[in-house]
């Protein structure tokens, strides 16, 4: 619960007993839960490099399109985080071709633009993150909030300091 340190330890154990990829625990590949554990500890360029890895291992197996189901947008708040705003919208946007009605991916778009400081497309980007909140399409697990996860609330806030 929460021990990312404890976590992160067992996945890098587990890494050298299982030296062969891909190595998926649950509905992630390791190197995105070692990611997540590091985002836990405010280590944000060792979590970039997992999610890199991750990714970069994903894309070498199959194609992009099979990449973790949230790891580009996992990898775009990294990148938001560590003020790559250019490379955080890369992320979000093939985030949105693997699954484009994702509420958080807009949202997460949006913080990316207006870091740019385009306005336009940041409105764009939190009217359709409204719009797939509105119509049910987020990010859910019945167990636990995912990371990253925001809000109706969150896009509409956003959305109102741009009107």
């Amino acid at each position: 619960m929460h021990d990312y340190k404890g976590a992160l330890e067992d996945f890098k154990n587990f890494d050298l007993l299982r030296p062969e990829n891909p190595k998926v625990i649950g509905d992630y590949n390791i190197y995105t839960w070692m990611a997540l554990c590091e985002i836990g500890l405010d280590h944000y360029k060792l979590a970039l490099a997992y999610a890199n890895k991750s990714i970069a291992i994903s894309s070498k197996e199959h194609r992009e399109e099979w990449v973790g189901m949230y790891d580009f947008l996992y990898r775009g708040n990294i990148k938001l985080v560590l003020k790559d705003y250019k490379g955080a919208l890369e992320d979000f946007d093939k985030q949105l071709r693997n699954s484009d009605k994702l509420a958080e991916g807009y949202y997460y778009q949006g913080v990316a633009f207006l870091r740019l400081k385009r306005k336009k497309d940041a409105k764009k980007s939190f009217e359709k993150s409204v719009y797939y909140f509105v119509n049910g399409y987020t990010m859910l697990d019945p167990y636990v909030e995912m990371p990253f996860k925001v809000y109706i609330h969150d896009a509409k806030i956003e959305l109102a300091k741009l009107n």
